[in-house]
């Protein structure tokens, strides 16, 4: 049976269950050909286990799918400006790997996929987040990114309505053109 998945299939696993804390930088994940190892394991079970792949060979082969990542509870975290993120700004904390290398940021599609993972009751993400109906605020290396999804449960299968990505707009530059 295929699952269905929200932009990019994502396999979300506690930072805690794999040895982490959930705010390594990318270098410290990078340097850790041990942890990297288990979650390639990890992402290829979770390949087959969704359907995206036929087996665990062909699971192998298809590197870039699904994203796994680890996650934990707000907490406060150092990101790669040197800025510590408060753990009471945050409402989860997220390190994404893609093709066996650590993100120094979440890609969007992750971002949308753990969005949604945060609502649907008994998924880890839901049970590591700071429970809101609010905009979920993911804290990243890089900063955070504020994400937000629709779930609704139609005979108790949850159904993803939609997914949304917050971004702010920033006046780039200004100036005046002469004829």
């Amino acid at each position: 049976m295929k699952t269905p998945d929200a932009a990019n299939p994502c396999v979300f696993i506690s930072a805690e269950d794999v040895g982490k804390v959930g705010t390594e930088t990318p270098q410290e994940l990078a340097g850790d050909l041990g942890f990297l190892s288990n979650m390639e394991m990890i992402r290829q079970a979770g390949s087959f286990r969704m359907g995206v792949t036929p087996d665990i060979a062909a699971a192998k082969q298809m590197q870039s799918v699904p994203k796994v990542a680890i996650v934990a509870a707000p907490t406060d975290a150092k990101i790669q400006s040197g800025k510590v993120l408060l753990g009471t700004d945050v409402d989860l904390v997220v390190r994404m790997i893609s093709m066996q290398q650590p993100h120094r940021a979440v890609p969007i599609t992750g971002a949308l996929c753990l969005a949604i993972a945060c609502r649907i009751d008994g998924t880890i993400p839901a049970r590591l987040a700071r429970a809101t109906l609010n905009t979920l605020t993911l804290s990243q290396p890089s900063g955070t990114i504020a994400v937000d999804a629709n779930v609704r449960y139609i005979n108790n299968t949850p159904v993803a309505l939609s997914g949304t990505v917050l971004r702010t707009a920033r006046l780039l530059f200004s100036g005046l053109v002469h004829h």
